[in-house]
């Protein structure tokens, strides 16, 4: 082997670059593709390579849904979904639906029940199974997944020119690792996540690879993630779990709500319904600091002001000697009615319930169906289970997620700027995006093979 030889990087047909659910899925469907749609004589298998920069695959799948991995959501359809333009997502929704999902799972041997909200979970229970199911899957195909490789660069290749014509008519790439190897492939796929969990590796290193090649980036925001609040004014409150309807104010226009069980926390809020407005929350912050944002718990939804008044006001007439630290109690939880005295009477919560004004039992009253708390924003990354923004999907062809600004280069799952609500809403996309970029770079490979 002469010394030129010797140091010739490595080429393959396609290298995935990210090991979670949208590269295990596009690595899959490129196999997949490749042998269903009859591939060109004597060219032989489909040399796929999976790089995942942690030591196993699939670990974030591993976190899903409390380990029991939900799966996908039957309510999963584009109009869930949010980016600067959230239509980009039909291309693969569309094509890779919730159903086609369920059936990829089942002929790998995955069984999976509908539960609550459209959430869909696998029967077994188990995140683990999802992640062992797709890896025989992997080694079925003959797909390399390597482990432990972070990919450090990515460089489209030039062709040779013999005249005006090009030698080759396949687009080239070279890619980097940080143990100093260079890898060469026709195609490449992007997987890599966005920024959210960066301790199951998404830390944004995919968008420092699509940059330098001229793709734009939506800032990355944290979603689906906890809410922070003014004043520590829930710390006394840490723990309790209450239902509600919730409002989303920005100075006195309400932009978002939502229902459902709130956590209080000794930071502020949790819970599925505050995930569900913390992306509107983090877009709202980034784009205006002048404003105060707001939140607004109704504490019975099912009640109105005037009848909490009411009801109010007949405890006080049977027992005028109560103290104020007990007249919402049963109305809310005990240490609930305790703040809401205190932050709607700036009050002692010794003192006797007969000294309460009509307006002040008004103002109780209000303040259950508007308790309301100053947001001062979300917690970070790391709490995060996805990121808001990512590549702008302008710069991609929906139909193929192919870019359009380098031949030959895919992305797929979260590293876009595509996210999706609260409950297997992101996994589905994950899925739908990594199927359709798996498969239209095995239809690119035929091309060029042919």
């Amino acid at each position: 082997m002469t010394e030129t030889t010797a140091r010739r990087p490595k080429r393959v047909d396609l290298i995935v670059v990210g090991g979670g659910a949208a590269g295990l899925l596009a690595a899959i469907s490129a196999a997949r593709t490749w042998h269903e749609q009859a591939a060109p004589p004597r060219s032989g298998s489909l040399n796929i390579l999976i790089l995942e920069k942690n030591d196993k695959i699939g670990r974030k799948i591993l976190a899903t849904g409390n380990g029991r991995c939900n799966l996908t959501n039957a309510l999963a359809v584009p109009a869930a979904y949010h980016g600067d333009d959230p239509r980009f997502c039909r291309g693969a929704l569309h094509r890779y639906d919730v159903k086609a999902t369920l059936d990829f799972f089942l002929d790998l041997g995955l069984v999976c029940r509908e539960e609550e909200d459209g959430r869909i979970y696998p029967v077994c229970q188990q995140a683990a199974a999802v992640v062992d199911l797709l890896a025989h899957e992997i080694e079925r195909l003959h797909i390399t997944a390597q482990t432990q490789q972070t990919v450090v660069s990515l460089e489209p290749v030039e062709p040779v020119f013999l005249g005006s014509q090009p030698l080759e008519k396949a687009p080239h790439w070279r890619l980097g690792l940080a143990d100093g190897q260079k890898l060469d492939t026709t195609c490449v796929i992007l997987a890599t996540g966005g920024m959210a969990s960066p301790n199951l590796g998404s830390d944004g290193s995919g968008y420092r690879l699509a940059q330098p090649l001229g793709h734009h980036l939506v800032e990355p925001l944290p979603a689906l993630v906890q809410l922070t609040t003014a004043g520590r004014k829930t710390v006394s409150l840490s723990g309790i779990r209450v239902e509600c309807g919730l409002s989303l104010l920005l100075g006195n226009q309400e932009i978002s709500r939502e229902a459902g069980e709130v956590l209080f926390t000794d930071y502020g809020l949790s819970g599925i319904p505050i995930l569900q407005l913390s992306r509107t929350v983090s877009v709202s912050l980034q784009e205006n600091s002048v404003e105060p944002l707001r939140i607004q718990l109704d504490l019975l939804p099912e009640w109105t002001e005037s009848a909490i008044e009411a009801s109010i006001a007949h405890r006080i007439s049977l027992n005028p000697a109560l103290h104020l630290s007990d007249l919402l109690t049963g109305l809310v939880h005990r240490k609930i009615g305790g703040f809401i005295v205190r932050e709607a009477l700036h009050t002692n919560l010794d003192q006797p319930v007969r000294t309460l004004s009509s307006r002040q039992v008004k103002s109780l009253a209000r303040s259950i169906k508007q308790l309301e708390l100053t947001v001062t924003g979300t917690k970070d990354f790391s709490q995060a289970q996805v990121t808001a923004g990512g590549l702008d999907c302008r710069d991609f062809l929906p139909d193929c997620l192919e870019s359009r600004l380098k031949p030959g280069l895919f992305a797929a799952g979260e590293l876009l700027d595509i996210d999706g609500d609260c409950g297997g809403y992101n996994l589905q996309w994950a899925w739908s995006s990594g199927l359709l970029a798996g498969a239209s770079a095995a239809r690119l490979l035929t091309r060029v093979r042919a």
